[in-house]
This record gives structure tokens, C-alpha cells and sequence, in this order.
């Protein structure tokens, strides 16, 4: 074109500069979705006349310009259309560069001289061609285009390739669109009857045909398709009753009769992204060599076009996916309620179903004790349940190893058991089983959805898909099963009887268990112990404020218990606790009242225990001044947390509550907590407070409660023996650092710190004491010893009353394991606690001299 003869060459612009321009890139895009969307009996005609439409705004044409200026005029030609002898040139001059012989149209003699310029409007003849002579150059021009396929034209212009490869891309939203377009553009160019367009899914190729419906799957190499696409090279088969590689078992699935074949990979990047087959050409010709190279073309831009639309579909897919994953874990959360098990299971298998489309999906729930699979389902003759021992079958196996199972052949698989279909009328076809976990890793379900609608397979993202959304549904089912069962066990871990020996021991009798609301005190009562707190002798209110309280003597069922109320009111009342914060002496009356009815008649763990504790708290806080380190509001909470500190304590560690598998040990286990006593302490302590009628933290402000709710947790956590190194190690670091009272954090350290003290203080009140206090735990230990015996679990030891281990001994460990220690680093915070440390050196070198004794006395 650039040689062309006769007048000089316009000025040229750079095509890079006529791309910006021209705004090519968009006008390429536009031109073509007008194609797809109008299909032109000759879209390649439709193409060029469009693009030349397009000029730079500046006016100067480019290389594009003089091509495109041709291949319009090869188009009006094409058409039919009259043609002026300067039509004629430039098609004579298109021929000459792609190689056609020159044909002069007979009849005419023209006198026309190219123009430079390239204007359509500035053609001119000097005379009308005749009727016959239009004619016979029109049949000559046709047979010319004949000759002239689309990819030779884009072989002599590069830049329009290139432009057209970057820039095509597919505005069509959805693959069943798209591939019709393509299809039907595949059959128009190369006049094939039917085309089948196959696409690379992994290591499967699958189509829908455009015509006859219906979907094939081929594995890849597998038929002639599987074979393109393996090799990545064409396959023109001109009569397939002759070649071996035809099957003709897909014409007799789709009633088509194939005589021709000419299958064409399609490429991207070099990679095979699709296969078309196309069978018998219109003309009952087999396919040429032509048709290949025209296709070949043509796949260039369908590769563009499926990879962009296999990108924006993955997006999509993605977005959706998440999407739907997302809507589903709502749904879940928002319409069922923890407190129905069954309505959270329910919507567990309805949206499990909808999420990955499925026919039926059935859930089936463990049962640990008796290990199996448990499910309710429902028949044509109405519900009944089914158990599946865990490791057989296939939601059994997926039970034991925790490993999906994807089966596309339910009857081909041994797992499957045939007779569950007979059952139930159905007929499964395929299944996909995944394991549904707690928040701990455990299998607590499995989920197995049969059947997708689609007829096909669940594929690997449906398995993907089902075991994300199975991590929500753990987590539903598990608040659920949780739910019930504290629901269940509440009444029974809450009100268990009251007993003085060990409260699992069998019962004489009927009991009638004391719920909490039982526990409330009459008018009358009331009125007692408004009395007896008025008329407590000097001597025991005196006594209440030293060191050298005893609580012992207030033990439950003794004279001296109905002054167990009336002495908590005075400790509260010295440090102006009840005036400061507004509690009602009724109400602190009925919560103290309850409280002492709440902690039971065991040897140890009574409400004495509960009164020394908290009468050696007040004593910390005002004879060793360490109110003077806390805020008033601090030292509330803590008092509170030493009445409730051991509020419904069985008598039993939290090592036999884990053991024995109690309600309590079961549902710490559950939850993944190890402070068993302490946290139902709490729960107990909570339940009280939340009553109005004894809920001494009335009159606080809405965040002054959320506070003492948290200290008063805090606090009582503290107790347990297990975090003791814990605690201690970090106020050694408090004190190592400096302590600082408007630090929260310093503070309630403390207040933990305080608490542990009082709980383990007996070793540090006068010697009598202390050795009656350690007579009452290791009674409590005995009885906890016979418990386990009579459940089998392993004895803790020295708990066991026919190997009696010597009180002095056992008491020295335990002064040398953590009470020492533990009290002078108090004394280092609090220094008016050097002589509770020192009381408890004394009290070790007792226990010392009784050792000794007792060898004294054996050798005599």
C-alpha cells in the first residue's frame, strides 16, 4: 500500500499517537460488540467499513488510513454496489499488494489518476461506466474477494492485529451468551452445520452443543476433542465413517448423522482454553485448509474473549460465592435460636442444601457416649432415627478420620450402603460428607448432601464451599448443644442436695431440693436477724476485728451459726460500706441470708469458711492497711467476692469434677475452661445478684455494675490454685516495676492478690486454729477419696482414708508449697503483714515438734 503508484504520500502520523487519538481502543470494542450482537451476513465487511469511519481528530491519516481505505472500497465492491473508477484503482491496487492477479472489468476504459488525497468526497470520474461493464467487473471483483481470507488481510497489517488482540474483549455477562456467540460465529465462517464448542475445566473438557441441547464431558485426551486439546493441534477429519478416532456413539446420543469434522484448538498465551468441533459444511464439502487458517484467525480473538470472560466469571463466581457464604452464616445466626437444638439443626440442613444446591442433605450428630452417629429423619410412613456406628459407612468414616468425601458414584463406592435408599425410597446418585468441628478441632456432626439438581457431580468447590460454611454451623451447633445442656443440668447443678457427707453418696429417702428462691428469709426471719445484728456482745465484735478470729465457732448447725448474718453485716457496716453505696438493709439482709443457705454443710468449704475469709479480707484491708491502696469501690467488690468466693462448693476439687465427668466437669470440658468451681462459684454468685430482691449492687450506676461484675469474676478466678504461680509470679513483677494505685490493672492485681491470701490463710491464725482448720479439709478430702472410689476414677492423693497420711506432714507441704512464700511477698506490698508471715514460721515449727514427738513416743 505504501508503494502504491502515482502521487506522493500524505504526511503519516505515529500509530501509537493515532491509537490515543482515535480512541481506537473503545471504537475496536464497540465495533465489535455491535457484531456479536447484530450478526451481519458478512461481519468482516461490516468490521473494516466501521473502522474506517474512524480518523484522528488532527485530520492527517496513518498507515490504518491507506488500509482501511482500500478494504472499504474491497467491501462496496464485495457488496455489489455501482463502483467508480476510482473504486477500481484502489481495489486493483488492494489485489496488487495481496498478491491477486490484475483483471481489467472489460467494457471500460477509465481515466482516472489517484488523488493524494485520501477523502472518499474528492473521487471523480469523467464518465459512467456502462451497465454491462459494472457487471462484469462486479463478477470480477467477487471472484477476487473469494480468493482473499480475513487472516491474509491481517497478515499485511500488523497493527490493527495487535490493536484488535489487546483490545477485544467481551462485554457478554454470562458463558451460555458467549458461547452461543461464538458458536454461531464459527458455523458463519466457515459455513459448518453445527459446532460444538468444548471448554477446558481442569483436567476435563465440557460443552453444550448450540443446537440439539444437551451437555458432554470428555476427560482430556479422550476422543478426538481430548486429543486437540492434549496436543494443542487441528484435527480435519473429510469423512469420519472412515477414520477409527470417530465415535459414533455421540450421534446416536444427540440423533445427528457427523459426515465431516474439523475439530480447532483454541489458544491463550499458548495454553489450550477451549475446543471447537464443527461438523458438515453447508456445501456438503469437507473442510479445506482454508477453513482452518480462517478459524485459526478467528481463534485468536475468541482465546481473548473466553480468557477475559473466564477471569470476570472467576471474580464473579468468587464475589458471589463469598457473598452467599457470608448471607448464609448470617442467616443462620439471625433465624435460629440457641435455645432450640432441634430449630438450629434444622437450619443447619436447609441452608447447607441451598448452598451448594443439592437434593437432600442429612446431619447426623456424634454421640461420644454410646459412639455413634445419631439422625432424626423423616419417610413416606413418618420420622424415626437413625444410628450409624462411627468408622462405618460413609458418614461414619468421615466421622473417625475427619476427611471429606466427594462420591460421584454413590453405588460404585463399598462404603455406601444400597439398603438406606430401600429405606427411604430414594435412589442417590451422588454424595459429598464433610465433618463439622467445635471451636476445639472435635467432630461433633457430619453433614451429608446428596444429589445436586443439576444432575452432575459435587464438584471440589462445593466440598471447599460446604466445609467453610461447616465452620459457622460448628459453631451454632455447639452453642446450641451447650445450651441445652446447661439447660438440662442447671436445676440439678444449682439445687443438688444439701448433705454432710459426700453429696454423690446414694440418698435415704425423698429429698426435695432447695432451689434459690426457696432460700429466701421470711418476715419473721428478717426480723431476727435485725435483732440479733443490734445485740452482737461487744466481746465477739471485738474479736471479729483481730487476728485472732476464730469462725470455727460459727460452724452451721452450731449455737453460734445464727450469727453468721448479723457478723457479715458488721464487717460490711465498719467500713461504711452499706451507707456509701446505697444498699437497702433488706436486701443486704436477704442476699447475706441466702448466701449462708447457698454454701453447704460439708466439713469444710461451709459458710464458716466463707465468714473467715471474709473477716480476714477486712482485717487486711483496715489493720493492714491495704484499703489505703485500693479505692473504696475496689475494696466493696473484694469484700463481696470473700462472701461468694466458695458459694455452692460440693466438697469436691476440680480434679474430681474432670474425672468423673459431673455436669459441672462436663461442661468445663466443653467449653474449654479448667476452673471448674471457681467458675460455677461465679455463675452462683451472678444468679444471686441478678435477683432483685438480693441484688446488693441495686443502687450503682449502670457501668459502676458492669465493674464490680468484672472484679468480683476477676477476683474469684483468682482463687483457684492452679494460677497460683501464675498470680504470684506477676506481682512480683508489679513490685519489681513499682506499684501504682491509679493503674486499674495494679489494683485489681492487688484485690486478686488479697484474695489468694485470705484463702489459704489458715496457716497464719493462731496455731489452734489452724490445726482445727486443717482437722476440717482433710475430712473433706476423705469424702471426696470415697467418692471416687465408689465412680472408679483414679484416687487424688491423700485422699484416701485406709492410707491416712499424717496431718503434720501434709500441713508443713503445704505451708512450704505456698502459704509462706506467698505472704512475704504480701508483707512486701503491705508491710503490717510481716507478722502473718512470721505466725506461720511459728505455726510451721509446731507442726515440726509434733513430728517429732510422735518419734519420740514410737521409740518408747
Amino acid at each position: 500500500v505504501l508503494n502504491r503508484p502515482g502521487g506522493a504520500m500524505p504526511a503519516l502520523i505515529d500509530e501509537t499517537q493515532y491509537i490515543r487519538n482515535a480512541n481506537l481502543h473503545a471504537n475496536i470494542n464497540d465495533i465489535l460488540e455491535r457484531i456479536l450482537a447484530t450478526q451481519p451476513k458478512d461481519p468482516y465487511d461490516v468490521l473494516l467499513t466501521e473502522l474506517f469511519k474512524v480518523r484522528p481528530m488532527d485530520g492527517k491519516p496513518s498507515r490504518l488510513d491507506l488500509a482501511l481505505q482500500i478494504a472499504n472500497d474491497q467491501a462496496a465492491a464485495h457488496k455489489g454496489h455501482n463502483f467508480t473508477p476510482a473504486h477500481i484503482a484502489h481495489v486493483q491496487t488492494l489485489n496488487s499488494v495481496l498478491g491477486i492477479p490484475k483483471s481489467e472489468p472489460a467494457g471500460y476504459t477509465s481515466t482516472y489518476s489517484p488523488s493524494p488525497s485520501l477523502d472518499v468526497g474528492a473521487f471523480h470520474t469523467e464518465r459512467r461506466p456502462s451497465r454491462q461493464a459494472t457487471a462484469t467487473a462486479n463478477a470480477h471483483l467477487k471472484e477476487a474477494v473469494k480468493q482473499i481470507s480475513y487472516d491474509k488481510l491481517l497478515g499485511y497489517h500488523e497493527l490493527f492485529t495487535q490493536v484488535a488482540l489487546n483490545m477485544t474483549a467481551t462485554r457478554v455477562d454470562n458463558w451460555e451468551t458467549l458461547f452461543e456467540d461464538i458458536m454461531n460465529g464459527a458455523r458463519a465462517l466457515t459455513s459448518a452445520d453445527r459446532c460444538s464448542l468444548f471448554i477446558v475445566q481442569g483436567d476435563q473438557l465440557v460443552t453444550t452443543l448450540s443446537t440439539g441441547g444437551g451437555e458432554i464431558r470428555l476427560n482430556i485426551g479422550e476422543g478426538i476433542a481430548g486429543h486437540v486439546a492434549l496436543t494443542g493441534k487441528p484435527v480435519n477429519i473429510p469423512d469420519v465413517s472412515r477414520d477409527s478416532r470417530f465415535s459414533p456413539e455421540t450421534d446416536k446420543q444427540t440423533g445427528y448423522r457427523t459426515k465431516s469434522l474439523l475439530c480447532m484448538p483454541i489458544k491463550h498465551e499458548g495454553n489450550v482454553v477451549a475446543v471447537a468441533q464443527l461438523l458438515n459444511k453447508d456445501t456438503g464439502e469437507a473442510f479445506s485448509s482454508e477453513d482452518e487458517r480462517l478459524f485459526d484467525s478467528f481463534s485468536l480473538f475468541v482465546g481473548v474473549c473466553i480468557r477475559n470472560q473466564s477471569l470476570f466469571s472467576n471474580v464473579s463466581h468468587e464475589k458471589k460465592k463469598n457473598e452467599a457464604l457470608v448471607g448464609m452464616a448470617t442467616k443462620l445466626f439471625q433465624t435460629t435460636d440457641i435455645r432450640d437444638f432441634e430449630g438450629v439443626v434444622q437450619g443447619v440442613i436447609a441452608m447447607i442444601t441451598e448452598l451448594v444446591e443439592a437434593d437432600r442433605c442429612t446431619l447426623f450428630l456424634v454421640d461420644k457416649p454410646s459412639k455413634q452417629l445419631v439422625s432424626k429423619v423423616t419417610t413416606r410412613t413418618g420420622p424415626f432415627e437413625i444410628r450409624v456406628e462411627i468408622g462405618e459407612g460413609i458418614a461414619g468414616y468421615v466421622a473417625l478420620s475427619g476427611q471429606p468425601v466427594n462420591i460421584a458414584d454413590a453405588y460404585s463406592d463399598p462404603r455406601f450402603n444400597p439398603e438406606t435408599d430401600k429405606w427411604m425410597g430414594y435412589t442417590t446418585k451422588s454424595i459429598l460428607c464433610i465433618p463439622i468441628r467445635s471451636h476445639s478441632g472435635e467432630v461433633i456432626a457430619v453433614s451429608q448432601v446428596l444429589n445436586k439438581r443439576n444432575g452432575r457431580s459435587f464438584t471440589v468447590e462445593d466440598e471447599m464451599l460446604v466445609e467453610l460454611f461447616a465452620k459457622f454451623c460448628g459453631q451454632a451447633l455447639s452453642n446450641a448443644a451447650l445450651y441445652e445442656f446447661v439447660l438440662r443440668t442447671s436445676n440439678q447443678t444449682l439445687s443438688l442436695y444439701e448433705v454432710t457427707a459426700d453429696p454423690f453418696a446414694p440418698k435415704s429417702g425423698a429429698q426435695t431440693p432447695k432451689l434459690a428462691q426457696e432460700f429466701l428469709p421470711s418476715y419473721n426471719e428478717l426480723e431476727e436477724c435485725v435483732r440479733l445484728t443490734a445485740s452482737l456482745p461487744e466481746s465477739d465484735v471485738k474479736e471479729l476485728f483481730s487476728a485472732d478470729f476464730n469462725a470455727l465457732n460459727y460452724l452451721p448447725g452450731s449455737v453460734g451459726s445464727k450469727w453468721i448474718v448479723p457478723l457479715f453485716m458488721k464487717l460490711f457496716d465498719d467500713l461504711g460500706f452499706i451507707d456509701m453505696y446505697k444498699i437497702p438493709r433488706d436486701v443486704f439482709m436477704r442476699f447475706l441470708f441466702v448466701v449462708s443457705k447457698k454454701y453447704r454443710q460439708i466439713p469444710y468449704h461451709n459458710v464458716a469458711h466463707a465468714l473467715d475469709i471474709t473477716q480476714t479480707v477486712h482485717y487486711y484491708l483496715k489493720s493492714c492497711k491495704a484499703l489505703e491502696t485500693l479505692t473504696n469501690f475496689d475494696a466493696f467488690v473484694l469484700l463481696v467476692s470473700a462472701v461468694l468466693h466458695d458459694v455452692d462448693h460440693m466438697g469436691l476439687n476440680n480434679s474430681f469434677h474432670f474425672k468423673a465427668e459431673t455436669p459441672l466437669g462436663v461442661l468445663s470440658a466443653a467449653t474449654g475452661a479448667t476452673s471448674v468451681l471457681e467458675i460455677h462459684h461465679c455463675n452462683v454468685g451472678l444468679q444471686l445478684l441478678g435477683n432483685p430482691e438480693t441484688n446488693i449492687f441495686c443502687n450503682l450506676s449502670a457501668d459502676e455494675q458492669k465493674l464490680a461484675y468484672k472484679q468480683l469474676i476477676t477476683n474469684i478466678m483468682a482463687t483457684d490454685m492452679a494460677k497460683h504461680k501464675d498470680l504470684t509470679g506477676k506481682m512480683q513483677e508489679m513490685l519489681k516495676n513499682g506499684y501504682n494505685k491509679t493503674s486499674v490493672e495494679d489494683r485489681a492485681l492487688a484485690c486478686s492478690m488479697l484474695l489468694k491470701m485470705a484463702d489459704i490463710s489458715n496457716p497464719t491464725k493462731p496455731f489452734e486454729i489452724a490445726r482445727r482448720w486443717g482437722v476440717a479439709v482433710t475430712m473433706e478430702f476423705y469424702l471426696q477419696g470415697d467418692a471416687e472410689r465408689r465412680r472408679s476414677v483414679p484416687s487424688t492423693p491423700g485422699f484416701d482414708r485406709r492410707v491416712k497420711a499424717e496431718l503434720a506432714p501434709t500441713q508443713i507441704m503445704f505451708i512450704d508449697a505456698f502459704v509462706t512464700g506467698l505472704f512475704q511477698l504480701g508483707a512486701k506490698m503491705w508491710p503490717e503483714m510481716a507478722n502473718l508471715a512470721a505466725m506461720c514460721i511459728k505455726n510451721r515449727a509446731e507442726w515440726v515438734a509434733i513430728i517429732e514427738q510422735h518419734k519420740t513416743d514410737s521409740n518408747k
